[in-house]
């Protein structure tokens, strides 16, 4: 069980990987979420879904700022990516204004099911980074 001092309950979350350096995300889905109950929400119906939750990263606070911010984009080259490097930069910014970023590590399918957990439980700013390109798939 996970508390968050921003949430007044207590919500019941798998537990996901939330350490390690996030380098370029590649093969990875990302989505940006505005706050916790939210989040925990899309956790446990990925989960229910079948999708493994050593396949989920979390990233929150300074810890994911330092992940996905520093530790691992300091080591890109940003300005020899493409428009992706707006998009790292936003998911930085999420992070800095306090959102959460769940990451999931090499989605077998990108099904419109798996797209709609993460929306309707309030994900947004859904892109997937393949090896060679970026896919939008929602706002």
């Amino acid at each position: 069980m996970q508390t968050n001092p921003m949430v007044t309950q207590t919500l019941t979350v798998p537990a996901v990987r939330t350490s390690g350096t996030l380098g370029y995300p590649t093969n990875r889905l990302i989505s940006t979420f505005d706050d916790w109950s939210s989040l925990a929400r899309a956790v446990n119906t990925l989960a229910t879904a079948g999708i493994d939750l050593a396949d989920i990263e979390v990233l929150h606070g300074a810890d994911g700022l330092d992940r996905f911010g520093s530790a691992g984009l300091r080591r890109l080259r940003l300005p020899e990516l493409g428009p992706e490097r707006d998009l790292l930069c936003a998911y930085r910014d999420a992070l800095g204004q306090g959102r959460y970023l769940l990451v999931l590590r090499q989605p077998d399918r990108l099904s419109q099911s798996l797209i709609e957990a993460l929306t309707t439980n309030g994900g947004h700013a859904i892109y997937f980074f393949g090896r060679f390109a970026v896919h939008s798939l929602a706002p």
